[in-house]
């Protein structure tokens, strides 16, 4: 028995719904539904390879596409080991609605486009509903990516776009955590488009979109800093660090790096910033000698490693380096000021000898000689500061002595000479209440 193209496709489909009809009763088992319904699909895929004009073609995809959308309900998506299976006829189903919209908008009615339409619709937002709740991955960009061609209008399509935007952001945040920078910047790279179409398929998106092409822009910035950093570092080793001449022109171009990185970082990554600055640091210390310009730089480091507290860099080398320098600044501020500080008194007691002279008499005399020289000569400003009797309680006199006398208890308007005879005074004193311990 013959029969034209027309027909065949016709009686593929009508074979196709007979397994159809059964696959969709109450109570079959999953396996049983997925056996009849992948029974009917094979035949309603070859009434669309007889179908013949938009009204057979669209009639062939929307049976395929609810096959589909039944097929996917057989499999659960909270389970790892079947999500993808459901996605995969989910996504396919969508597809095929998709054609059977396009070949059926000029021959079928309204009420046939409007229950594929539905179809469809409960396809899309229930992958993009999942797929917004899985975690990040390359399967599941490819998988939005697939759905973004079948969605069917421009803010559906804004939606998946973005969804695969945000899902790529994720991945070049998890590399950037992995200190994979290359691969970040990759993955940022990649947003930019997809964030900047998804406006144009739905302006409403705007302000999320603005938001993350901002943190985009900040990761970006902070991978370029990163890169340009381990260039100059390259650089650095090979081709100044190691050479008995310098090339002082090259050595600025290097410092122009580790500078650019610097800027990139600025008020995004304050632990990159801090690492460029240290590497600049060592440039003006090292190659360029200039210390004062060092100091600045690795200044600037260390103060940015102190406000990333409680985090700690002591094993890292660049912190090693600002610390160190930072430290030995230090020391050198402090020598400089002790030796101001003791030309200074230098030339206090030599003005004091004569009465140091008579201090240290009263101290070779006994601890009870030097506190009642002590009252006597130098009586305490305040009134209420008396002394007590060092016999029998010497201990006790030389310590309320020691409160009395000490440089700290001095009033204001003391001036420089009196406060370093007040140390010296505190110094034989103690030496005194030592011994009584």
């Amino acid at each position: 028995m013959s029969f034209n193209m027309e027909t065949c496709s016709t009686t593929l489909r009508n074979e196709g719904n007979s397994f159809y009809n059964q696959a969709t009763q109450k109570g079959l088992r999953p396996w049983t539904v997925q056996d009849l319904l992948q029974k009917g699909i094979r035949l309603y895929q070859e009434a669309l390879k007889a179908a013949k004009g938009d009204d057979e073609t669209a009639s062939a995809c929307k049976n395929i596409a609810q096959s589909y959308r039944i097929m996917a309900t057989t499999f659960d998506y909270e389970s790892k080991s079947e999500v993808e299976r459901w996605l995969f006829f989910l996504v396919e189903a969508l597809e095929k609605f998709k054609v059977a919209l396009q070949c059926g908008a000029s021959c079928k009615s309204q009420l046939w486009l409007d229950s594929a339409e539905e179809g469809m619709n409960l396809c899309f937002e229930s992958v993009i509903e999942v797929l917004g709740d899985k975690e990040a991955s390359d399967k599941k960009i490819d998988m939005l990516r697939k759905l973004y061609e079948a969605a069917p209008t421009s803010i559906l399509k804004g939606r998946c776009i973005l969804e695969r935007a945000v899902s790529t952001f994720k991945l070049g945040v998890k590399a950037y955590e992995l200190e994979d920078f290359t691969k970040c910047l990759q993955y940022m790279s990649d947003c930019r488009a997809p964030l900047a179409e998804a406006t144009k398929h739905d302006p409403l998106l705007s302000e999320r979109v603005g938001d993350y092409q901002q943190r985009v822009f900040m990761h970006i910035c902070i991978c370029e800093s990163v890169q340009k950093r381990k260039v100059a570092d390259s650089l650095f080793r090979a081709h100044i660090f190691g050479e008995e001449v310098v090339n002082f022109d090259f050595v600025w171009d290097v410092i122009d790096m580790f500078k650019h990185a610097v800027i990139l970082t600025r008020e995004k990554d304050a632990e990159q910033e801090a690492i460029s600055l240290s590497r600049m640091g060592k440039m003006f210390e090292s190659v360029v000698k200039l210390p004062d310009k060092a100091k600045e730089y690795y200044k600037r480091s260390f103060q940015l490693a102190l406000s990333l507290h409680p985090r700690t860099f002591n094993i890292k080398g660049w912190y090693q380096d600002c610390s160190s320098a930072v430290e030995r600044y230090q020391q050198e501020t402090y020598r400089r000021e002790a030796e101001e500080a003791y030309k200074d008194k230098e030339k206090y007691l030599k003005e004091l000898k004569p009465e140091l002279d008579s201090l240290k008499e009263a101290f070779q005399n006994g601890g009870a000689a030097l506190v009642r020289y002590l009252y006597k000569k130098y009586p305490p400003s305040n009134p209420s500061h008396t002394m007590v009797e060092p016999d029998g309680n010497l201990k006790k006199s030389l310590m309320v002595a020691l409160k009395h006398y000490h440089p700290d208890k001095q009033t204001k308007d003391s001036d420089e000479k009196r406060f370093v005879l007040y140390e010296e005074i505190t110094k034989l004193l103690l030496e005194k209440y030592e011994i009584m311990k």
